[in-house]
């Protein structure tokens, strides 16, 4: 049998960013599920065994040649950004790592997981009416239309599957992200942004907002929050790339607060940060029962359903509609 290994789904070049100053090398983490605080090591952190290896690829491990072109650079790229926020190779790269978080961490395979769950469920009444209308043989149509209309009978979905799914628009995410309106955030004077174990934070303004933004992290000092435009196309040709616009600037100390708790409230347990401070730990504790959840919001329709699939955070179990 295979050894599997110990993978880190956060890259530890991006966790090292978040080190505390004073002590080098470690970062401060704060766990929801306990309420407990340590200073760890980023190689301690964010660990799944056997979680760079996916069944349904011909090469288990592919996502391990799509890190190699972009790893290596993260850091250096978030650097640069921060120096020249109109490089555009750092933006890409620093889009690349985005789109890496937002499909393959645990935290983005339960949500995958359950969005496709979510869609098989609202198709059932859809397809048993498919087979009614085509299936000849009378004994296999009860069986097929009981199973899907039985409703003790759940469509269960193979994580991994879910993640594959993912995993083969994780580049056209990447481009839709570097051609989206970029907002470059600084912390206030004797603030820093934290970071978690899913830090590719969702931000919708209210219940009613269906696209939101993107928040992310890039260091204590600074984070980028980007807004994708709606009728982007998801299948774009990366040799036409354009990157889309960028502002800069520091925001007041009510905006900082308010990325910094959405940062905690998408966290699945683990938020990061490069010091440690009451008001942290009490956030931490405030919204520990929080973490992302899979909105699917159904329609009723002549003919079935109109489906719309999100995610946001929200209290844990409140996900699905």
């Amino acid at each position: 049998m295979a050894k599997t290994t110990r993978d880190h789904f956060i890259p530890r070049t991006y966790l090292r960013l978040f080190e505390s100053p004073d002590r080098p090398g470690y970062v401060h983490v704060y766990r929801k599920r306990n309420n407990i605080h340590a200073q760890q090591l980023p190689e301690k952190i964010c660990v799944e065994r056997g979680g760079d290896a996916n069944p349904y690829f011909r090469n288990p491990q592919i996502v391990r040649d799509y890190l190699s072109l972009f790893e290596p650079r993260w850091a250096e790229s978030i650097r640069e950004v921060d120096r020249n926020p109109l490089n555009d190779s750092a933006r890409f790269a620093v889009a690349g790592l985005m789109a890496y978080l937002l499909v393959w961490t645990p935290t983005a395979r339960r949500l995958a997981t359950g969005l496709v769950e979510g869609t098989l469920e609202t198709s059932r009444p859809v397809m048993a009416r498919h087979f009614a209308a085509t299936e000849t043989d009378t004994s296999k149509l009860q069986a097929l239309v009981g199973a899907l209309l039985s409703p003790g009978i759940e469509i269960k979905v193979d994580p991994h599957y879910a993640r594959a799914m993912s995993l083969r628009v994780m580049s056209n995410i990447q481009c839709v992200l570097f051609e989206g309106k970029w907002m470059l955030i600084r912390a206030p004077d004797g603030e820093s942004y934290l970071t978690s174990d899913f830090p590719t934070c969702h931000w919708h303004k209210s219940e009613s907002d269906m696209i939101g933004v993107h928040v992310f992290p890039l260091m204590p000092k600074l984070a980028v929050v980007i807004g994708v435009n709606p009728n982007a196309n998801r299948r774009p040709d990366p040799k036409k790339l354009r990157p889309g616009s960028v502002e800069f600037g520091v925001v007041r100390r009510k905006f900082f607060a308010q990325v910094n708790e959405i940062i905690v409230k998408s966290a699945e347990d683990a938020v990061i940060a490069d010091r440690f401070t009451r008001r942290i730990f009490r956030s931490v504790r405030r919204f520990s029962n929080w973490r992302m959840e899979a909105l699917i919001d159904r329609i009723p329709t002549n003919d079935g359903y109109f489906q719309i699939v999100r995610s946001r955070p929200r209290p844990a179990g409140r996900g699905r509609h």
